[in-house]
């Protein structure tokens, strides 16, 4: 009876890497996290290739495209093959406390967000949805994105490090009213 009981109550806690259900029958995954990939090479032709490193796991990856002739944005995830390190953490779900050092988690108040349709829309809720972010990457996770024409102007106050790759933004206001943390 105890030993389930004990089995019961873990399955009802969240992973601490992960944030998911924690479970012995599942993997805990982790992405790579945006602000720590590293653009090692690329080549082009009919597939495009593209090495990148991670500095969290220091693992390599290539990411395989070929959706240009097929008529699919290459930075579409059904036009895209991983080749390598797909997950920066794969192993067993865990209750015990991460080190903060090991950027191999998910945490809370760090945002990652990819150029999409909706992109405006989930940057204008972030005050709403996420205000005590710290950390927000936003990223096209392929080339610079020329017509995107993105605002940002929302009020963060713990917000520390903002990372703006590849994004174009039109108007972008960072000041000590909307985010007095920034570094």
């Amino acid at each position: 009876l105890f030993r389930s009981l004990g089995h019961r109550n873990s399955c009802q806690q969240a992973c601490t890497r992960c944030g998911e259900p924690y479970s012995d029958t599942t993997e805990c995954r982790i992405e790579h996290p945006m602000h720590k990939r590293r653009f090692k090479q690329g080549s082009h032709g009919e597939l495009r290739h593209d090495r990148y490193g991670c500095e969290a796991c220091g693992l390599e990856w290539v990411e395989e495209r070929n959706g240009w002739h097929k008529l699919v944005h290459p930075s579409d995830d059904e036009a895209v093959r991983i080749i390598g390190a797909r997950w920066c953490y794969v192993g067993p779900h865990t209750l015990a406390k991460i080190a903060p050092a090991d950027n191999r988690q998910a945490k809370s108040d760090s945002i990652d967000l990819k150029m999409s349709a909706d992109l405006q829309g989930q940057l204008d809720a972030l005050p709403q949805v996420a205000p005590h972010v710290k950390r927000l990457t936003v990223t096209t996770d392929s080339y610079y994105e020329f017509d995107s024409n993105l605002t940002f102007c929302s009020r963060l106050p713990k917000l520390k490090v903002l990372h703006l790759l590849d994004i174009h933004v039109t108007h972008l206001r960072l000041n000590k009213e909307l985010t007095p943390c920034l570094q």
